[in-house]
């Protein structure tokens, strides 16, 4: 062979070989060009012509006939060159990361392409004629220019499209826009994409999976959330979201649920979108954390008697399963709740067949076992709980399905032995502080186990926070409509029935009329989208539809109907109430109090007693009736120095200690709970089929519960206000005695119950509460799982205990003085398998295909406790999905049944399972196939759903959920158009107007009247600043006696107003406070009206007001509280520090009210 003619081409070209020796015969001819055989047409002893093949590529030309054969190689100049050329290209154009799949024929090993103006890059080959590359960040529209290795040997592919993808807004999002962000609450993040060109239709916009990653500024920890991404990518022009209402919908966005972030402070969140391992678009954003404990609420099971374990599981399993809301959501910070072992039978609530849920009385009979379980619970367990809430089964309840009381707080005083603790320490606001104590405050409440179960736990919490306060923004009265008062009135009926005129009512009066204004997004300081971060579900603003069941977000707090866990909310008077800084007795509920001193101890006799006495647990009910007043001590049980003291109130309220002989030795009062804020939810109850409950006026009982120190010797309690002896209790002088006839020690409970039997004696018949405890380490720890009255036998089902080679029971008595305790022999327990339960998604669930699923579950483990670590996911349908707590995942569409399994450290294992139903939805675009054929849409692309044909600045699928018209831009026809609505936050299916961006401040005016010879604590108000979008607000004023913890920030806004007594002049004085903002400004006035300076002047309280107080203060110059030398009446700013500050105070405040002469001027001066 002496030549190749032409020397290059592609698939189908004729070529020639001249040479000699080939001979005729073709079959007998192969000709290898480039590695890969090419066509014979003709053959000549000296000619072969020949037709190429697709894969003949770049390279030698090889002749054979029969075993002989010739190669023509070209060395640096190819014998060959092969022109490559291009029959398709899929995708046209698409964003950073695409695979570009290009087809066609003679593409060389080495082959490079160009996309616009791009770097050349190699293609990846899967033979000759398929090859494959991905779209780089520098890369541009223009051609697709794919070159083999010889020169000019290319092939193109006019007008490529490479889409450039930004990230126009990056949003973390706890529930509302205008939320601020708690730590350890769920978060959603949703990122907003514009493209700097349409596609075509045969581009694409595509990722892979979507990053987040969370962590304090200027730190290098970070937290790494991530989910997969199925689809094309949700995108608008820059143009249509410059109009600002593509915002308010995450249908446009890319969304990441379950968001939980644990730190607190500046937070950097970095958001990233991937696709073929390159980076699509990122943003990164700075946002304020704020600090917020998960406070521990021991839910107390209220049981029929005789119930068995299983029921008691399955009502756990129904509660747990739906606390999502609960544990992650609506409450800053979440809660933590925590099962009592120890359950409450029906009988020691009521007599009757069922417990009437809405009646007071039975409420606090119910309440003395809760606290009674609470302070055991306590006293045997780290984890202190501050609240116990009742959790009813619902085969034993009637009436309302929950109901709370908050006890009132008049003034009240601390022990100043105790007040350094008292006032400095860190409140977790549900009772626990350290030091001495004491608890704080006193709550009560109880709900219904149901699926509502979120809805009606953080509910009747809210009540016993004291939540809408009557002076708050939200503030409504529903007493006049069959419901209670204290509750918000964004409830979106109103009625014109009631006597007083338009007042907020409850779901089931008549007559009621739909107010969108009385809407929750209607309130100040919401703004949208309001979403459900846990499921990455948007509550849209339908307020058009006039329908008050329909399930848009509602005021937690509020009579609305509608309710459910999953999209109810606090209003933002409801969170700024939770956040205000609180100071005296009401130290901040999230901010840390001020440090101790090391020089602490505890000097005082008085503190000495209180700190290091037992102490007295009394609980009990005190009743209003026409008669007069009544009381009963319920329950007396004796304690360690451990648990903390209660608040000395002031309430006219006390139980005495007296000892044998009559003498009284220590007083101490209680608050009993009269304000009761019921639950009444009339409407609800309707649906339930419950009967209604109108109000409390015939039910006058206020529970108590205490704990005081036990003074040496008691022999008698009395409960008095003021000469009246309300009850009494008392107890001999002998220890209660105490034996375990069952468990003797060596058995091995293998099934069915363990039973236990004790005898309880006391010498002096005095009747004895019996405490029932378990441990599964030996006696190391213990946990209370009966109650009793005396001697008695219990049968507890294994599967409430732990497993154990080495269990024990202890059986205590108390006669409310004096104790005795046994402990049995050891026995043996068989391991208990766990109790796994999924908190989302919620049997029966629906979602759209390539719409992330948050799975989040747990399991409860008798003998490992929670466990997270070693539970797996699976899906009957798509195999194994994940491990851990909480994975997201995309399940294929389908009837899924999800399994969540976990396994324990004795190796046993149970699971459950939820069915979860995923729509087809093939373009992903948010909007079923099925739905989108109704619609007369095309299943196969997402551009209709997402495409604005009237230029309103909304998109189909807005357009659709939202009720207005895809093709008219100003549905309602007022003007504005169908986006301009959005942005306005009004209703653009109706015609109402735009919803003003104005400043508010709430309460209007503050007014107080202070007693200054009473050191209790500062007289304190909250003040909120709102605005339904966003502005900076700022706090000011030039009144010397006014002092305010901040000095404003983004609204809603909020600042704890505090009146400083060494300012005021004794009688009526006025002030004000300036809100200030881009939107105006407003003035708040002030009006205080003080009495008794001169006694706030007598530090040293010896009846004057002299230079003795000035020394006295300036003898404890340096301390703080939580030294013994504080005190708070020297600490005239009450700033938490004796400072010489405080010395000048008191010299000019004794110079105004005290007896002043000349004497006292030159140590003045001085």
């Amino acid at each position: 062979a002496n030549g190749v003619v032409p020397s290059r081409g592609s698939q189908g070209d004729t070529i020639t070989i001249n040479g000699s020796g080939f001979g005729t015969e073709r079959s007998a001819i192969e000709v290898i060009i480039g590695g890969a055989p090419a066509d014979i047409s003709t053959v000549t002893d000296s000619q072969i012509t020949l037709r190429l093949r697709g894969d003949n590529l770049t390279g030698d030309v090889t002749v054979r006939r029969g075993k002989r054969s010739v190669t023509l190689s070209g060395g640096a100049t190819p014998t060959f060159c092969a022109v490559p050329r291009i029959t398709a290209v899929s995708p046209t154009g698409g964003n950073v990361g695409v695979e570009v799949k290009i087809t066609g024929s003679n593409f060389d090993v080495g082959a490079t392409v160009k996309l616009g103006n791009g770097t050349p890059k190699t293609v990846a080959l899967k033979g000759a004629g398929t090859a494959s590359t991905w779209i780089d960040a520098n890369d541009t529209n223009g051609n697709l220019v794919v070159s083999n290795q010889c020169a000019d040997a290319t092939a193109t592919f006019n007008d490529f499209r490479k889409i450039n993808v930004t990230m126009n807004r990056f949003m973390l999002n706890q529930g509302y826009v205008g939320l601020p962000f708690f730590s350890g609450n769920a978060t959603l993040a949703s990122a907003w994409l514009t493209v700097d060109q349409i596609p075509r239709a045969t581009d694409v916009v595509q990722a892979d999976y979507m990053r987040l990653e969370m962590g304090p500024v200027g730190s290098a920890t970070r937290f790494p959330y991530a989910r997969s991404v199925t689809g094309a990518l949700p995108f608008t022009s820059t143009a249509n979201a410059a109009g600002g209402a593509f915002y308010a919908d995450i249908d446009n966005a890319l969304n990441l649920p379950n968001v939980i972030y644990y730190g607190s402070g500046p937070v950097e969140a970095a958001l990233q979108i991937v696709k073929g391992g390159r980076t699509v678009a990122s943003s990164a954003i700075t946002v304020q954390y704020e600090p917020a404990s998960s406070p521990r609420v021991l839910l107390i099971p209220v049981m029929p008697d005789g119930y068995s374990a299983q029921l008691l599981n399955d009502m756990k399993s129904t509660v747990d399963a739906n606390l999502a809301d609960y544990r992650y959501r609506i409450y800053p910070g979440g809660l933590t709740p925590i099962w009592s072992d120890e359950v409450v039978l029906r009988s020691r609530v009521t007599g009757a067949m069922s417990i009437t849920i809405s009646s007071g009385s039975e409420q606090a009979e119910a309440g003395k076992e809760f606290e009674r379980i609470r302070q055991r619970y306590n006293s045997t367990h780290w984890d202190k709980v501050g609240v116990s809430f009742g959790v009813v089964h619902t085969s034993i309840y009637t009436g309302s399905p929950g109901m709370a009381q908050l006890g009132t707080l008049p003034q009240w005083q601390a022990r100043q032995d105790c007040e350094d603790s008292f006032i400095s320490d860190v409140k977790d606001f549900f009772g626990f502080d350290k030091g001495c104590g004491p608890e704080f405050p006193q709550f009560l409440g109880w709900a219904i186990a149901d699926n509502l179960a979120s809805r009606y736990f953080v509910h009747e919490l809210g009540h016993m926070l004291g939540l809408v306060q009557t002076n708050a923004a939200n503030y409504a009265n529903y007493v006049g409509s069959s419901g209670g008062d204290n509750h918000s009135k964004y409830s979106e009926l109103i009625t014109n029935t009631l006597p007083s005129g338009t007042r907020v009512a409850a779901c089931s009066e008549n007559n009621t009329i739909f107010s969108a204004n009385d809407s929750f997004y209607r309130q100040p300081g919401v703004s949208e989208p309001v979403v459900n971060p846990i499921t990455g579900v948007q509550l849209d603003n339908q307020l058009s539809d006039n329908n008050p069941n329909t399930k848009r977000a509602k005021s937690l707090l509020s009579y609305a109907c509608g309710r459910e866990g999953t999209n109810t909310y606090f209003d933002p008077a409801d969170i700024n109430y939770l956040r205000a800084n609180r100071y005296s007795s009401l130290r901040p509920i999230y901010q840390p109090g001020l440090a101790r001193s090391a020089s602490d101890g505890l000097t005082n006799p008085a503190r000495a007693l209180i700190a290091n006495s037992e102490r007295l647990h009394v609980s009990g009910v005190i009743t209003h009736d026409v008669g007069g007043e009544t009381g009963a001590i319920k329950n007396v049980e004796v304690k360690g120095n451990s648990v903390k003291t209660s608040a000395d109130y002031l309430t006219g309220y006390q139980l005495v200690q007296y000892d044998a002989n009559n003498n009284e030795l220590l007083r101490w009062g209680v608050n009993p709970l009269f304000d009761e804020l019921p639950n009444n939810h009339t409407g609800e109850q309707a649906q339930f089929g419950a009967s209604l409950h109108l109000g409390h006026d015939d039910d006058h009982a206020g529970f108590f519960s205490a704990n005081v120190p036990k003074a040496p010797g008691v022999a008698r309690i009395d409960l008095v206000t003021g000469t009246l002896t309300l009850a009494s209790f008392s107890a001999g002088a002998n220890a209660p005695g105490v034996s375990i006839i069952s468990p003797a020690g060596g058995e091995n409970f293998t099934s069915g119950d363990a039973p236990i039997e004790w005898t309880a004696t006391d010498a002096d018949n005095d009747p004895l509460q019996v405490s029932i405890e378990f441990s599964r380490d030996d006696g190391s720890t213990w946990t209370p799982i009966a109650s009793a009255n005396g001697s008695g036998t219990l049968n507890v089902p294994i599967e409430q205990l732990a497993g154990s080679a080495a269990a024990r029971i202890r059986v205590w008595a108390s006669d409310g003085f004096l104790s005795g305790t046994v402990t049995s022999n050891a026995f043996a327990i068989a391991a208990q398998p766990p109790r796994p339960y999924i908190i989302t998604p919620l049997d029966g669930a629906a979602y759209l295909e390539g719409q992330a699923v948050p799975l989040l579950g747990r399991a409860d483990d008798p003998q490992d406790g929670v466990i997270t670590s070693t539970l797996t996911w699976s899906s009957d349908r798509d195999g194994l999905l994940g491990a851990g707590e909480a994975p997201n995942v995309l399940l294929s569409a389908g009837v899924h049944v999800i399994t969540l399994a976990a396994i324990n450290s004795a190796a046993l294992g149970a699971s459950t399972s939820v069915i979860v139903t995923v729509q087809p939805d093939y373009d992903a675009d948010g909007l079923s196939d099925d739905q989108e054929a109704t619609l007369g849409l095309n299943a196969l692309t997402e551009r209709d759903a997402w495409s604005d044909a009237d230029g309103d600045g909304l998109t189909y699928l807005v357009e659709l959920k939202r009720g207005t018209d895809p093709n008219n831009p100003d549905t309602d026809g007022d003007g504005r158009s169908d986006g301009q609505e959005v942005i306005d936050g009004s209703d653009a299916a109706v015609n109402d107007p735009p919803r003003p961006n104005v400043l508010s401040v709430w309460p209007i005016g503050l007014s107080f009247e202070i007693d200054l010879s009473a050191p209790g604590q500062l007289p304190q108000a909250t003040l909120e600043a709102f605005s339904n979008q966003p502005v900076g607000a700022t706090f000011s004023t030039t009144t010397p006696w006014i002092d305010l913890d901040a000095v404003g920030g983004q609204t809603p806004a909020l600042a704890t107003v505090v009146i400083n007594p060494i300012g005021l002049a004794e009688g009526p004085q006025y002030g004000a406070i300036t809100i200030d903002s881009d939107l105006g400004s407003i003035t708040v006035p002030i009006t205080v009206t003080a009495s008794n300076k001169a006694d706030f002047c007598d530090a040293n309280r010896d009846g004057a007001t002299n230079q003795a107080d000035v020394t006295a203060v300036q003898s404890r110059v340096g301390s703080i509280i939580g030294d013994a030398t504080y005190a708070v009446q020297y600490d005239v700013n009450r700033d938490g520090v004796i400072a010489a500050a405080d010395v000048a105070q008191m010299s000019t405040c004794v110079i105004a009210y005290g007896d002043v002469n000349l004497l006292y001027l030159p140590a003045l001066r001085k």
